[in-house]
């Protein structure tokens, strides 16, 4: 395989390429969204608002996008920051290669000093979250506060669930595998 370049959002590069990167992100997950992959499709505008906020890392093989991560910020309690891995995409062409790990250990190097949370059903995503780079263990939904856990995909409308209809996650939580929440835990001084 070709050299494969990461970048994330404090690069000058990966700001200019920013349009070209949300396009791709909207056109792939929306296609692996046809296919039936546990994926949630993007909107070009979130993704762009997402480069810009440092808060992606995106693949690149001679110069073609092949993959892309992103994170959200739940929110602060006390001293821990709490973030959520969002949409991790490799293209069908480059999967099996270690992009998808790299991306994932990427964004958790990150987030050195807060907790890392990922919710998915994608049966891929959650082998990766346990990889040793990235140390995320399988949890109950309940360790998490109250406020934070208002945040996550738990609450939200599943998406992912019976063919994109959607519904409340305690009704959709079945189809598709279950979803599962991975926690990285850090402890502040």
């Amino acid at each position: 395989m070709s050299y494969v370049k990461y970048m994330n959002g404090s690069d000058a590069d990966l700001l200019a390429k920013a349009d070209e990167v949300a396009k791709w992100v909207e056109r792939e997950t929306h296609a692996a969204v046809a296919r039936g992959e546990a994926v949630l499709a993007q909107k070009a505008v979130r993704v762009l608002e997402q480069i810009r906020n440092g808060q992606s890392v995106v693949a690149f093989v001679d110069g073609q996008i092949v993959g892309y991560i992103t994170t959200y910020h739940l929110g602060k309690t006390e001293e821990l920051d709490w973030f959520e891995v969002g949409t991790a995409y490799v293209t069908p062409g480059f999967r099996g290669q270690g992009i998808g790990h790299e991306l994932f250990k990427r964004i958790a190097e990150k987030h050195p000093e807060g907790v890392l949370m990922a919710t998915t059903k994608n049966p891929v995503a959650q082998h990766l979250c346990q990889e040793d780079d990235v140390q995320m263990c399988e949890t109950d939904y309940i360790v998490v506060p109250a406020d934070i856990r208002r945040g996550l995909c738990y609450n939200a409308i599943c998406f992912v669930g019976d063919k994109m209809k959607g519904g409340p996650c305690a009704s959709e939580c079945r189809h598709g595998g279950n979803c599962g929440l991975y926690v990285r835990w850090v402890m502040t001084k």
